[in-house]
């Protein structure tokens, strides 16, 4: 989350975060959670999900993206 969080601040961060969640699929919530709140490596979140590493890191590329997109608006 470092380049999230870069972008508005760290106090003002966690908040913003968290509702942008909201606007993620339920398993792209899934692989935030764990990959950032729970500090899981992409293999130990693949295996929990039960989905490829690759498909974490390209599930994950794009629900950064969206959150991204979220904190700048």
């Amino acid at each position: 989350m470092c380049g999230i969080v870069g972008y508005i601040g760290k106090e003002k961060a966690l908040p913003r975060v968290l509702r942008g969640l909201k606007f993620l699929e339920v398993e792209e919530q899934k692989i935030i959670k764990l990959r950032f709140f729970a500090e899981k490596t992409q293999t130990e979140t693949a295996e929990i999900l039960n989905i490829s590493q690759v498909q974490v890191s390209r599930k994950e590329k794009k629900a950064l993206e969206k959150l991204k997109r979220y904190m700048r608006s």
